[in-house]
């Protein structure tokens, strides 16, 4: 396994998390809460390795800087969707609402990661350099700050 599969790993369990949640009633209130802190547990960790590791060294590394900085401003604006999410009432409307803007740029930031970003990274992580940093990414997934966004 190495960075790519990991991420894309991770890539599907936010993404099934994130169906899981849009397709839950207002009355599915704990449903709702235990979706959202999966989400949270599986999202947060995931921007923070991608942010202090993937990203750095790709940011390092490469001239294509204006993809990377593409791919951490959609983090930026996921982080601010995911608070106002964990803000709302989950029997309220906003809360619907959020979570439909936040599948939405969940979903556009994979796809543009693992074609995009992935691109410029490949030319960076030959197989060996790849099967090394998806331990590494994995520890930086351990290091995550605990609070919520």
């Amino acid at each position: 396994m190495d960075i790519f599969d990991v991420i894309t790993s991770d890539h599907e369990k936010v993404k099934k998390i994130l169906e899981q949640m849009q397709h839950t009633t207002p009355k599915a209130g704990k449903r709702r809460e235990q979706l959202l802190q999966s989400l949270a547990e599986n999202l947060q960790p995931h921007m923070y390795a991608e942010e202090q590791y993937f990203y750095q060294v790709l940011l390092d590394e490469t001239d294509d800087k204006e993809t990377v900085f593409e791919a951490i401003e959609e983090h930026r604006v996921a982080k601010m969707v995911l608070s106002d999410l964990h803000e709302a009432a989950v029997d309220d409307l906003r809360w619907a609402a959020c979570c439909k803007v936040l599948k939405e740029l969940v979903e556009h930031h994979v796809d543009e990661e693992e074609n995009e970003v992935f691109e410029v990274a490949r030319k960076v992580f030959d197989e060996e350099r790849a099967s090394a940093a998806a331990k590494r990414f994995k520890e930086m997934k351990k290091e995550s700050p605990a609070e919520v966004m």
